[in-house]
């Protein structure tokens, strides 16, 4: 049952740390996670299906509230002790909610919430209701609880970055020969050869991010960076390449895209399996400062190295590196942890992504393109 993906022990030692007495989880991404239940549409879930609450309290009792009819027959939750169903509105749901915790006696304590996700109106009735009530935020453990994946979930991210390599290295073919014979190549048909491609592999959605429009051709010596998300089972690929349109990239090109190389390397070697975000990149800062001396400061590229779970959502936890270390608070590296079933893709913004599953030996890099500028010489 998928509700066996949640962490019980997990959850109960962080509500005795936080000396908690109710934990409230909306985050809908978790409501995925936790019922196994993927829409292909797995994006338009997050707008209404937040109605999923779920409830854990001090004493170690659970209980769910859910929109009537928001799960199929086949993900309702068996294993939690409580189900409860409601309407459709927000209102209805924190009713019931509050309900629920009257009736098991809560009338003033400590509730722990995911706050940059918690609504208004359920913040003020919970305050209103229970006066006095204290709220601590329990956003990055929530997102923690769904960072490591079980193997099924493992799978569908595995056949979702297939569909994305077997997309480029089709899509490259086509370039080199359509440029090589006419100099060009439509935008619109190498879209549509690349749609073809992953939709063959089963993939449900798909998100080209960065696609050369001017003029609506590819020409000669043109730079494209192909920034691909494939979904598969309700599960995200991620992966980024640049493309040089001719026979040879320029040695400056390579060059850059080497140290991003080295980079990514080198940050994968170092982070280990149970790491804490925050030791992880201090390992991989350290890393980084002794394999490139007195140019780890100056060169540009260094700034703008990232690490960010796959899974449910495109940018989930674990999230370090400098573009995160303003966004992501010391308390939150603490909690996110690389263990295995973790799937993180290492960045160098604007020019190149690889995808690793953290394994019981380390990280381990996914699928079969090495992420490199590839030109014409590939195809």
């Amino acid at each position: 049952m998928a509700v066996e993906r949640i962490d019980r022990g997990a959850i109960e030692q962080f509500v005795r740390d936080r000396e908690l007495d109710v934990l409230l989880l909306m985050d809908p991404a978790l409501g995925q996670f936790m019922t196994g239940w993927m829409p292909l549409e797995h994006r338009d879930f997050a707008v209404e299906e937040r109605a999923l609450m779920f409830v854990f309290l001090s004493d170690a009792e659970h209980f769910v509230v859910y929109r009537n009819a928001a799960l199929p027959e086949a993900h309702r939750l068996d294993a939690i002790q409580d189900i409860y169903s409601c309407g459709l509105m927000l209102a209805e749901k924190t009713q019931v909610l509050i309900e629920q915790l009257q009736q098991r006696g809560f009338k003033s304590g400590t509730i722990g919430a995911e706050m940059d996700l918690l609504p208004a109106l359920v913040y003020e009735r919970l305050y209103e209701t229970f006066p006095g009530s204290r709220f601590v935020d329990a956003a990055a453990f929530s997102r923690n609880l769904r960072a490591a994946k079980d193997e099924h979930q493992l799978r569908c991210i595995r056949k979702a970055l297939a569909a994305t390599e077997d997309g480029l290295q089709t899509m490259l073919r086509e370039l080199a020969r359509r440029i090589s014979d006419t100099g060009s190549a439509p935008v619109q048909a190498i879209r549509d050869l690349y749609r073809q491609t992953i939709l063959s592999h089963g993939v449900q959605q798909f998100d080209a991010q960065h696609w050369v429009e001017t003029g609506g051709v590819y020409a000669r010596g043109d730079l494209v960076l192909f920034d691909l998300v494939a979904c598969y089972g309700g599960l995200l690929s991620d992966f980024c390449v640049p493309f040089f349109l001719d026979d040879q990239a320029p040695p400056e090109l390579l060059e850059r895209a080497e140290i991003g190389r080295r980079i990514i390397d080198t940050v994968a070697e170092v982070i280990k399996p149970g790491m804490a975000g925050a030791q992880a990149e201090a390992a991989a800062d350290a890393a980084l400062e002794q394999e490139f001396g007195d140019q780890y400061e100056t060169l540009d590229i260094m700034s703008r190295w990232v690490i960010h779970g796959l899974g449910i959502t495109i940018h989930e936890e674990p999230r370090i590196g400098r573009d995160y270390r303003a966004e992501c608070r010391t308390e939150a590296k603490e909690i996110i942890r690389f263990d295995p079933g973790v799937v993180i893709s290492i960045e160098i913004a604007g020019l190149m992504e690889q995808m690793y599953e953290m394994t019981p030996q380390g990280l381990a890099r996914m699928g079969e393109m090495l992420a490199r500028v590839y030109s014409f010489a590939d195809a």
